[in-house]
């Protein structure tokens, strides 16, 4: 679970961010260097990566701190709203798009 509050280090730049919880594993520099790579790429943070969370929106923010989060906890998903509003959306949705007997 990723609360508002993302918990950044507000001294450290996205890179920095991102491969703190990798050192702190200590995982060899070309691990931690691939490992990084595939992060970036894959939230779509290369661009950001020598920026300050200072210097980010907050999707951004949450971006880094989900590439931060421990990936051996398992795949983290994103919500912007609850289940159940979810829920009753995709129901109306399937309602509608139904062909008529």
């Amino acid at each position: 679970m990723i609360f508002q509050s993302y918990a950044l280090w507000p001294h450290m730049t996205v890179t920095e961010n991102i491969v703190y919880g990798l050192r702190l594993r200590k995982m060899d520099r070309d691990t931690i260097g691939k490992k990084l790579a595939a992060i970036l790429a894959t939230t779509k943070l290369d661009a950001l990566a020598q920026r300050y969370p200072g210097e980010l929106s907050g999707g951004q923010q949450q971006r880094v701190a989900l590439a931060r989060a421990d990936r051996r906890a398992g795949n983290a998903v994103a919500r912007r709203t609850p289940v159940q509003p979810r829920r009753k959306l995709a129901r109306r949705d399937a309602v509608r798009d139904t062909p008529a007997a």
